[in-house]
């Protein structure tokens, strides 16, 4: 069953703390540089286990 006690749901955040930083320009504002490459190993990680 579905929502049986017991079950718990994983989670993760995207970006990951550490692999992101704040940017600034002037066409777009503020924006956050993400670190593709990290982000997507963690996901695939995350989906495997």
């Amino acid at each position: 069953m579905l929502f049986e006690k017991g079950n718990d749901i994983e989670s993760m955040r995207i970006p990951l703390e550490g692999t992101y930083t704040d940017e600034r320009y002037d066409h777009a504002g503020l924006v956050l540089r993400i670190d593709l490459d990290e982000n997507k190993k963690a996901i695939q990680s995350f989906l495997n286990e």
